[in-house]
């Protein structure tokens, strides 16, 4: 598993936001650790390294990738070919899987596995201590609208 989530989160950071990337797949992340029964943190922790990684593959990984091609051009060297930084990309991203594999039995040992925990926070707990019941609201752009 840990594998095949630093392998697909840096495949799809190399094309979106590493930072969305992650934020979309801290609860897929949450899930998977509850249903194999182990800590989180095993699995967090990839996931954050792979987010990073990501900015290593293409052009548009990252905003720096982009700055550094227009410095590049504007200096009048040639700039970046969109998978020119692939290679390191992947080499750094298969190092990263070889570290986490040798220490994921370390990762998260202090952790209680998720779920198995009675006095766990939930998000209804902060709903609650919040007083936030009630408060969502929902807004609609109508067809024709200026907004739009």
């Amino acid at each position: 598993m840990l594998i095949f989530l630093m392998i697909t989160v840096a495949g799809l950071g190399a094309f979106m936001s590493s930072t969305g990337i992650v934020a979309i797949f801290i609860p897929v992340v949450f899930n998977v650790a509850k249903q194999m029964k182990i800590p989180p943190g095993r699995l967090m922790m990839p996931l954050g390294f792979a987010g990073l990684i990501s900015g290593m593959m293409t052009l548009v990984a990252t905003p720096p990738n982009m700055i550094v091609n227009s410095e590049l051009v504007r200096e009048g060297y040639a700039g970046f070919k969109f998978f020119a930084i692939t290679p390191i990309g992947i080499a750094v991203l298969l190092l990263a899987i070889i570290y986490m594999c040798l220490v994921r039995r370390r990762l998260g040992n202090r952790e209680i596995a998720a779920g198995s925990d009675p006095h766990r926070r939930t998000f209804q707990d902060f709903i609650c201590d919040y007083k936030l019941t009630g408060c969502a609201r929902c807004l609609a752009i109508c067809p024709g609208s200026l907004l739009i």
